[in-house]
């Protein structure tokens, strides 16, 4: 009868853990980026030395360890990937995409730790796909009229004040079949009274949180 009980409670432990993994276990976008590999035009953001910025050699670093899709050499469309970066090794990715002529949305949500400086190992990762409360056509144009692929790095704006305390960031890529761009602003939230840029940075992630369930950890 005991033996019977242990066994019995032995299932129900594997049964428990079993979920357990299948709740926990990352999932996997319902679309992805269709990525190429050809020599395209790159607008990379660089110091005022002419050095191109670290930030394209961590974006490539995390790409890779985030297991993304790597765009930085075109795509079949048009993808745009805006990561908001945050202070306490969390970052959320908005990946905006167009493949076959329509429109998708995959959501990151990444808490993680460094190991051994070369990698990370995950506390936690999300993934989610969505659509646009307003539709796509409404919600792309909002989000190009304010600049989203046309804004310059924050290296360029000579009133643009850096921060010494945090190190949140927001970092947008944008990539077709022809070119690549890539430019950051570093506590937008800090600079959007006297920088009308780092305004529109703002307001993009406000479009993005009004159409979709996404909600930044911490005001950038």
């Amino acid at each position: 009868m005991k033996r019977h009980n242990f066994y019995k409670w032995l299932l129900i432990f594997f049964a428990i853990s079993h979920i357990s993994c299948k709740y926990y276990h990352d999932s996997e976008p319902q679309k992805k980026i269709i990525s190429m590999n050809k020599e395209i035009v790159k607008e990379l953001p660089l110091y005022k030395t002419g050095e191109i910025t670290k930030t394209y050699s961590e974006i490539l670093w995390y790409t890779n360890n985030f297991k993304l899709v790597p765009i930085t050499e075109g795509v079949d469309s048009i993808a745009i990937r805006i990561w908001c970066n945050y202070p306490d090794n969390k970052t959320q990715i908005v990946e905006l995409f167009k493949t076959n002529g329509q429109w998708a949305a995959n959501f990151y949500h990444f808490n993680f730790k460094y190991y051994n400086n070369d990698s990370i190992t995950w506390i936690s990762r999300q993934i989610k796909s969505e659509v646009p409360k307003s539709g796509w056509d409404k919600c792309i144009d909002k989000l190009f009229s304010q600049g989203l692929l046309s804004l310059p790095n924050f290296t360029e704006l000579p009133k643009y004040h850096l921060n010494k305390i945090g190190n949140s960031e927001v970092v947008v890529e944008f990539v077709t079949d022809e070119k690549y761009k890539l430019y950051s602003y570093p506590v937008p939230a800090q600079n959007e009274s006297f920088v009308p840029q780092a305004k529109q940075i703002e307001n993009i992630l406000d479009v993005i949180e009004d159409e979709f369930s996404f909600k930044r950890f911490e005001i950038l």
